[in-house]
């Protein structure tokens, strides 16, 4: 749908996306596996991030609605860089090298 400009807002809603799956501690140390990559590496879990804002207008009743959208950031020290969570595969690392899902 295309607005006219300038717009009426009456009221303006936010909404964080956060489909949490499984909470994990901030500072978790992860394996890490790029998607196009056969290589694990250690990563440490730095929290989430916002990644996208959909920005909606209902014109019945003038309310803005802004949903945040979040994903997962991995820090990778052997590769000094950060990815988030949608371009790698990670999982909790364990003492005994194994990782639980």
């Amino acid at each position: 749908m295309i607005n006219n400009f300038p717009i009426q807002i009456n009221d303006i809603k936010i909404e964080d996306d956060l489909m949490i799956e499984k909470e994990i501690k901030i500072g978790t140390i992860l394996k890490v596996k790029l998607l196009n990559g056969t290589e694990f590496y250690y990563g440490i879990y730095l929290g989430k991030i916002a990644t996208e804002l959909d920005i909606t207008h209902n014109p019945d009743t003038n309310v803005l609605n802004i949903l945040k959208q979040f994903n997962d950031l991995i820090f990778v020290p052997d590769l000094k860089e950060t990815f988030t969570g949608n371009n790698c595969w990670w999982i909790e690392y364990e003492k005994d090298g194994e990782g639980n899902g």
